[in-house]
């Protein structure tokens, strides 16, 4: 006889603590002529059962291993997934990369993690706030995110502490460089 238990409430349960497999790190840079640099890197852990699909799958030559155009083909065919949700926005409006890379990468024998570089230009400093946001919705799941940004307009320091964010919390605001007096 098969027993099933179901916990029913508000907020997802964990056995543990819940173990992210996405993280998204920002950095930001100020350009000598006054623009804004983004990037936000995402990048994801994929399940064991998904990560040995996908490896076989883009393993064209079939040698074992991903070579670098194999890597960039997996990263972009997966990329919509692991950006699922995640938006930067400029105020109340989302923000538009100016550019996009992915790839991917085999780490040990059953995992793949893929990477996502997203780059954006702002013409100055923004006057309205940036943040983060992750929606959520049943493609996104619950599951929580790390995130890590680093002030902008900052100096090169030390990384900036990691925060877990759940879909559906509050827009994650991203730091402003402490001004100088």
């Amino acid at each position: 006889m098969l027993t099933a238990s179901v916990l029913l409430s508000g907020a997802p349960a964990w056995a543990h603590a819940p173990d992210p497999t996405r993280t998204v790190r920002g950095s930001a840079r100020i350009a000598p002529s006054g623009e804004v640099e983004l990037d936000l890197l995402v990048d994801q852990r994929l399940p064991r059962g998904a990560a040995r699909l996908q490896r076989a799958r883009f393993d064209v030559d079939r040698d074992g291993r991903l070579s670098d155009a194999e890597a960039r083909l997996l990263g972009a065919e997966v990329a919509p997934l692991v950006l699922r949700g995640i938006a930067l926005q400029q105020g109340a409006a989302p923000l538009v990369p100016r550019s996009q890379e992915a790839t991917a990468r085999v780490e040990g024998r059953d995992l793949v993690r893929v990477a996502v570089l997203l780059r954006f230009a702002l013409p100055s400093l923004p006057a309205d706030a940036l943040a983060l946001t992750l929606t959520a919705d049943a493609a996104s799941g619950l599951e929580p995110v790390r995130v890590s940004l680093a002030p902008v307009g900052g100096e090169a320091g030390p990384p900036p502490p990691e925060v877990h964010v759940r879909p559906g919390d509050p827009p994650t605001p991203w730091p402003a460089a402490p001004r100088q007096r």
